[in-house]
């Protein structure tokens, strides 16, 4: 199971205030759903959004549009990306995270990647090609000391 914090100031910043309410439903959804992992990004099917919010498509792509102007949440087809996500999750701090980290990232198609880092690159991205291959490197010697099924069989904690 994962847990996640959601600081209660989240309501009091500029950004979240500016939007609707429906927005800042789906916002505080895309940050709290089972999908959200490691990386910065995530799939999930607008038909998934209407089921889990309970909206119609058309109040989701509304809300999508009004979300993406932020500048904190950006989508394309089914993959939703979350910009700073991964420093809040500070997989780094533990060398056990990378091969779960390195397990969803290599998920992610480089053309959605790609998008994200060209389309919106205002965005502060940590993550592009060269840092694939620098998660993979660090992914074989943390292989050495724990078994794959070990790493991700851990409850993960992240914290907004």
């Amino acid at each position: 199971m994962k847990g996640r914090v959601i600081r209660t100031r989240f309501w009091d910043d500029d950004t979240v205030q500016s939007v609707s309410a429906n927005s800042r439903y789906i916002w505080i959804f895309l940050l709290t759903n089972k999908e959200i992992g490691m990386t910065n990004y995530f799939k999930m099917p607008e038909s998934f959004l209407c089921y889990y919010t309970g909206l119609d498509s058309k109040i989701i792509r509304k809300c999508k549009k009004e979300l993406e102007k932020t500048k904190k949440v950006f989508f394309k087809n089914d993959w939703i990306y979350i910009p700073r996500l991964e420093a809040l999750n500070n997989y780094a701090n533990s060398p056990k995270n990378i091969v779960a980290y390195t397990n969803e990232l290599d998920c992610v198609p480089d053309d959605i990647i790609q998008y994200f880092k060209q389309l919106y690159s205002s965005i502060d991205s940590s993550i592009d090609s060269d840092e694939k291959s620098k998660t993979r490197n660090k992914k074989s010697k943390t292989r050495n000391k724990k078994s794959k099924e070990d790493v991700l069989g851990r409850e993960a904690e992240y914290e907004f």
